[in-house]
């Protein structure tokens, strides 16, 4: 594909990405081919239909994530950073880019249900995270690592769909702090705390 072509089906899906709200209705190949500055017939060239648009975006989203997930927690910024310090960034991450969260957690109001079946995927990283934590005595190992995992990411949500609820706070911290008051074990929950403040 030439670069010009590239670049206009990049736009296409970030247009279409762009329009995407919660609660909101679904954008028009019209209203996305205005969005990305194209004609409707460049749009209709890269994209049949709005289901093989929908599709393309499905996965350039869960490409996205998985990058974010391995950058938040795959590779430490330093070899001494903490668990709750790689949490942070990965909660950073995910509000950071609040719809792409929004769409993988939402995927059966979206995309169709063949495709989304593949999106747990994406999670694995973060479910052998949890395990790690729970293997040194940091989280609490009553609890799923998979469950605690679906616990953070429905904080990540709340703050994504309601986000004046927290105006003016740092929401990062607040998911955190209040993931680990649940999750990590008593012994624990003030030494993670305290080292990620410092």
């Amino acid at each position: 594909m030439r670069a010009d072509a590239e670049g206009n089906r990049e736009r296409i899906i970030d247009a279409y990405l762009d329009l995407i709200r919660p609660r909101g209705p679904e954008p028009t190949m019209s209203d996305v081919a205005a969005g990305a500055d194209v004609s409707r017939v460049t749009l209709y060239r890269h994209f049949a239909d709005r289901d093989t648009l929908r599709h393309a975006a499905f996965m350039h989203v869960l490409d996205r994530v998985e990058e974010l997930v391995q950058n938040a927690i795959a590779h430490p910024k330093i070899e001494s950073d903490s668990f709750s310090v790689q949490l942070s960034h990965l909660i950073d991450s995910f509000l950071t880019h609040g719809m792409l969260t929004h769409l993988l957690l939402n995927g059966q109001d979206y995309f169709e249900p063949a495709l989304v079946r593949v999106w747990t995927a994406w999670m694995r990283p973060i479910v052998r995270f949890m395990q790690a934590a729970q293997d040194r005595g940091e989280l609490r190992n009553d609890l799923p690592p998979k469950w605690q995992v679906t616990t953070l990411l429905a904080l990540v949500q709340t703050v994504i769909v309601y986000p004046g609820d927290l105006s003016g706070r740092n929401t990062t911290q607040v998911v955190l702090k209040t993931f680990l008051d649940g999750a990590a074990t008593p012994d624990s929950r003030t030494n993670l705390q305290q080292r990620h403040r410092h």
